[in-house]
């Protein structure tokens, strides 16, 4: 989005070094003095709440949605905290909604199996809203295409709509060729191929086109995520 020249929101967590990098502007972490104006209007509005006592992502929430709306971003991209159905990040209505793929992970709060933890996760597909996801077969995908169809969304799941191959590591980026077209990835893996793929698809529904794709997913840089430091030795 931000290689088409679009201005965009990132709300990421968790954050590595400060709590700021959660709240960006094409990747500029929201200011110490904006982060301080913006919580001081959350925490006031909070405590005129007698309900409901916030917790810390509900209020970094808010504080995202403060700070997009003043910014006056484009777009904004949202990634759910935990699980999906009840996460703070479900009161906005998406364009596109993505789910990457499903393990058994924070089974204290989703259920223990991967069909209930599909099912909080399927949450945040909306009515008549697309879902893209790279959730393999089994259980969990099938949650995700029954969830998808009460909901009259189109879904398109990576691994049964999409041609996608690992093409491997060169130096330091990841290559794919998805759909024909090879693309380079600046985060590194084989799980950021299908990640890679959900990114294709989503901006091909967004009418962005491949060169600006290709520019972006490149361009990716992403501290202590498999982050290469030295090349010789590796």
């Amino acid at each position: 989005l931000r290689a088409s020249g679009y201005r965009v929101g990132l709300y990421t967590s968790p954050h590595l070094v400060s709590a700021r990098e959660r709240i960006q502007v094409d990747r500029r972490p929201i200011s110490e003095a904006g982060f301080a104006e913006g919580m001081t209007v959350v925490r006031r509005a909070v405590g005129e709440r007698q309900d409901h006592e916030a917790t810390f992502f509900e209020l970094m929430t808010a504080l995202a949605l403060w700070h997009f709306a003043r910014e006056k971003v484009d777009w904004v991209v949202w990634e759910t905290g935990l699980g999906g159905r009840l996460d703070a990040t479900n009161i906005v209505r998406p364009e596109i909604s993505i789910i990457t793929n499903i393990g058994l992970d924070h089974q204290q709060y989703l259920g223990e199996s991967l069909r209930d933890i599909a099912a909080e996760k399927a949450g945040i597909i909306k009515p008549g809203v697309p879902v893209i996801s790279a959730v393999e077969s089994g259980e969990a995908a099938d949650v995700i295409r029954e969830c998808a169809k009460a909901e009259n969304s189109a879904l398109t799941l990576v691994n049964r709509d999409m041609d996608v191959l690992d093409l491997g590591l060169r130096g330091s980026k990841q290559f794919a060729r998805i759909d024909g077209h090879e693309f380079a990835l600046g985060l590194i893996g084989p799980h950021q191929v299908s990640n890679a793929a959900c990114a294709v698809e989503t901006m091909r529904q967004l009418k962005i086109s491949e060169a600006a794709v290709s520019r972006g997913l490149a361009g990716i840089v992403w501290p202590g995520r498999f982050e290469i430091l030295s090349e010789k030795p590796l």
